[in-house]
């Protein structure tokens, strides 16, 4: 089963794990009911500035279906590799065709670094002119760029992503829930308990990381223009605030280059004030003020959701909720209408009992002593239990084209010696070839 894992940033810019779901498959309708889910549970009202996904198209319209009002931005790095696994090969193999490779995709993040929309148009014209025109015709014009507005920084400056162009932050938290995991057998129940032992973990670093920085005093911050904001606002954002207050004192030097005109980039994705605020608040002798922040970065101490608090103060009248779970149903999968219609049944039949839907599972008790570690070694050395992802296709591109000596290999499944079948061991019990002895022996080694 897929599980959807979504990644947020927290005032002191760690990662946590906003939500898991497993699902089905990786279709629009399974995630637009995680979305729907995390909307539920967060509040209908709710919904997150930025999404950055890949270019995933189902989760991409679960998102904008589910969340209309959030920005969805596109991850650089992944685009980079699109390019890299459809048109490496345009270029020739060895030291010059990397050479080449290499500023073909130096001019491509040329044009998508482009501050402004018609720095943008120049750049493209000029990469237009000087780039393969396969890669430019039936490609990167059909397939990018209708989506520059999601990720050229002349559009994603606009909004508010904290500085995340790329899902490097998903992708490690991704490789930590994995540590966790631990293996790709495991039942429901084992998985559900460790990613409650890993979300316990990052609350508790979370946790403790703002009240040391509400508590420390940091001797970089001790400029009386951070008076205001510090031990309030995380260190994170003080310390890019006074690298522009840094870009200040170094403008105000004879012979150096002026501030310039404000574009407003930096505050609008960072919610930092940029080196003009803090120049005004300089000039006129005044700190930092906690409104020249947002809330983002603000040191509060995140609270647990509770579900019984939240359900209670929705409170709803019975007819009402008929009303929302008969419409809600006709956007449900057949499954999900059938479990609701054996809910619905318990309830009604047993009075208004609720159930719980969870059980404990069974405790086997079995004779004799229990199965020494061996077996559970055996059972990893017959199949493959790990979480490693398969290696994806511009990996592959790369391997063929003889950049890469370590490419990571997809894990051919083990062959047995005896029946010569794939999937398990000559140890295994299961062998069809189990006890076949050849019986006729070489003539070298025939007895006299």
């Amino acid at each position: 089963m897929p599980l959807l894992h979504t990644v947020g940033c927290s005032s002191t810019y760690k990662s946590f794990s906003a939500s898991f779901a497993f699902m089905r498959s990786e279709t629009t309708e399974d995630y637009r009911w995680a979305l729907k889910c995390i909307r539920q549970t967060m509040g209908e009202d709710w919904h997150p500035e930025v999404f950055l996904t890949d270019d995933e198209t189902a989760l991409m319209t679960a998102i904008k279906e589910v969340f209309p009002n959030t920005t969805n931005l596109l991850c650089a790095w992944h685009i980079n590799k699109n390019l890299l696994k459809n048109h490496r090969g345009s270029f020739p193999k060895g030291k010059e065709g990397q050479s080449a490779w290499d500023q073909f995709l130096k001019a491509w993040n040329h044009v998508t670094y482009a501050a402004t929309e018609d720095e943008f148009n120049a750049r493209w014209d000029t990469f237009k002119n000087d780039a393969p025109p396969e890669a430019i015709e039936y490609y990167i014009e059909r397939q990018w760029l209708p989506e520059k507005h999601r990720f050229v920084r002349a559009w994603t400056n606009k909004h508010r992503h904290l500085d995340h162009i790329v899902t490097s932050r998903g992708e490690s938290a991704h490789y930590r829930i994995k540590g966790y995991i631990n293996t790709s057998t495991g039942t429901l129940l084992t998985v559900f308990d460790s990613l409650e032992e890993a979300h316990e973990n990052e609350f508790k670093e979370i946790t403790t990381s703002i009240m040391q920085e509400k508590q420390r005093i940091e001797h970089k911050l001790s400029h009386k223009l951070f008076d205001n904001t510090r031990n309030r606002i995380s260190n994170w954002a003080l310390y890019h605030a006074l690298d522009q207050h840094r870009k200040v004192i170094y403008a105000q030097i004879e012979g150096a280059e002026p501030l310039g005109p404000c574009s407003g980039a930096f505050e609008k994705t960072l919610g930092i004030p940029c080196r003009h605020t803090i120049a005004a608040r300089l000039l006129l002798n005044q700190p930092l003020a906690m409104d020249d922040f947002i809330k983002q970065w603000v040191l509060q101490h995140p609270a647990k959701p509770s579900t019984s608090t939240s359900i209670i103060a929705k409170h709803q009248s019975l007819p009402e909720l008929a009303t929302r779970l008969t419409d809600a149903s006709t956007l449900w999968a057949p499954h999900q209408c059938a479990a609701a219609e054996v809910q619905l049944t318990n309830i009604i039949e047993t009075g208004g009992a609720v159930a719980s839907g969870v059980k404990n599972p069974l405790q086997v008790v079995t004779k004799g002593r229990p199965k020494a570690k061996s077996a559970m070694i055996k059972r990893k050395r017959d199949e493959d239990v790990s979480t490693r992802r398969d290696p994806s296709a511009f990996e592959y591109v790369e391997a063929l084209m003889g950049e890469k000596e370590d490419v990571p290999r997809r894990r051919k499944p083990y062959s047995c010696s005896r029946c010569g079948a794939e999937g398990h061991t000559a140890r295994n019990r299961n062998c069809t070839g189990q006890g076949i002895v050849d019986t006729e022996l070489p003539a070298s080694t025939a007895p006299f």
